[in-house]
């Protein structure tokens, strides 16, 4: 995968050399892709709550074909509006639409070119802004505020937030716009629990509880 080289006067060579790997991997979990890597390899989608839409493992630029692990084929529709932001351009998709509804979770199988061959214009600003965090951490500098030279005073930040998290405060609308994570629907705070019912609240007797599933009468 080709990286803009402008990101190299950015943090410099020595920088750039040193935590170029250990930054794309990095980002590349905060978006939950396995690889940035341009690779062709079928990949699994899963269909979502909604019944009508396949949420992708990876940015795709190119689909050829969306076939159900199980059941019949559905006809479908795949929109590229996602911008990389060089140019030439390329443009990405992260979603299949079904032109009709299908149980959600259901597994289908997509054949396609997805990955980067050239990893995006803001990725690679993130990207830089991870590398700084790296060097800075190591250098330690980001723990140093002020310093005075006449008596050796030195004062440290303290700051709770992570030298990584700091610097990646001014991206966050861009991480979560190339973000392929997982959906995490709002339960309400209700705990996923193996058995199909509710398990009794520390408060309340059995005696205080009636018919199936514990309904509170």
């Amino acid at each position: 995968m080709i990286i803009d080289d402008s990101i190299i006067t950015q943090v410099g060579e020595t920088a750039y050399a040193a935590w170029k790997n250990a930054a794309l991997a990095e980002l590349a979990n905060m978006l939950c892709m396995s690889t940035f890597e341009q690779l062709i390899t079928n990949m699994t989608g899963t269909v979502g709550d909604d019944g009508t839409h396949i949420y992708l493992p990876s940015w795709y630029s190119e689909i050829w074909s969306v076939t159900p692990i199980e059941g019949p084929l559905i006809s479908y529709n795949v929109i590229y509006d996602k911008d990389d932001g060089l140019t030439p351009a390329t443009q990405y998709s992260n979603t299949v639409t079904l032109d009709r509804p299908c149980q959600a979770g259901t597994k289908f199988l997509i054949n396609g070119l997805h990955g980067f061959k050239k990893l995006p214009a803001p990725l690679t600003d993130i990207l830089a802004a991870i590398i700084k965090a790296d060097q800075s951490t190591a250098d330690q500098t980001d723990r140093l505020t002020s310093k005075k030279i006449e008596d050796v005073s030195v004062t440290y930040a303290t700051s709770t937030q992570t030298t990584l998290e700091h610097a990646l405060t001014p991206y966050k609308a861009l991480i979560d716009s190339w973000s392929i994570c997982p959906i995490r629907p709002d339960t309400g705070g209700i705990l996923s629990m193996p058995t199909p019912h509710y398990d009794l609240p520390w408060w309340m007797n059995e005696q205080d509880l009636g018919a199936v599933d514990y309904a509170i009468l």
